[in-house]
């Protein structure tokens, strides 16, 4: 099953949580002001690390017209790309797990991929994740003790990963921000 990413321009709510720092003695998001539970998200054992990526059409189509010479296009627009779970999964933190990951990674290299007349072109990037198993969990003296939930892959674009840029050309070529998973990686951590 493939599950779609968009670009984000900006934050939005695609499937993240925010957990934000207190603030002049102000309760954290993650705790439940009425119960005092905290709320967390944990790894499960290891968490069964293994390599995703995420390939993303990084500009638009280039129709090359049937004279002259051919043509080129060069990414030069960045995606700012985030962390992800699948769609119905409510996370209450976003952790690391003890992975050399960050929360988002943005494109922004140039790159430029030439074609023929008659064809379209288009610039696509591959960023490399690391998928982790972790569960939602709630402690603190009025819980009734530890809850947790049934576990979930949290995927994290890799640290320093400068992802890799390719040219695609026809059908092939869908629109800017379009973009799908590819969950046939190693296992492992990045």
């Amino acid at each position: 099953m493939l599950t779609f990413l968009f670009a984000l321009a900006g934050l939005s709510a695609l499937h993240q949580a925010l957990a934000l720092p207190a603030s002049n003695g102000s309760v954290p998001v993650n705790v439940d002001p009425v119960t005092g539970c905290f709320k967390h998200t944990v790894l499960v054992g290891d968490g069964d690390p293994h390599q995703n990526y995420f390939n993303i059409q990084v500009t638009e189509n280039l129709d090359c017209g049937q004279g002259g010479t051919g043509c080129s296009v060069s990414h030069l627009n960045s995606h700012t790309l985030m962390w992800s779970v699948n769609p119905g999964v409510i996370i209450d933190e976003w952790i690391t797990g003890g992975f050399a990951v960050g929360e988002s990674y943005t494109t922004g290299d140039t790159y430029t991929c030439d074609a023929a007349p008659g064809q379209t072109v288009c610039v696509w990037s591959k960023i490399a994740y690391t998928a982790y198993t972790v569960h939602n969990g709630q402690s603190g003296p009025n819980c009734g003790g530890s809850i947790d939930t049934s576990p979930f892959v949290l995927k994290s674009p890799n640290s320093g990963d400068a992802g890799s840029y390719y040219c695609v050309y026809g059908s092939a070529c869908r629109s800017d921000g379009q973009g799908y998973w590819d969950d046939t990686g190693r296992a492992g951590g990045p």
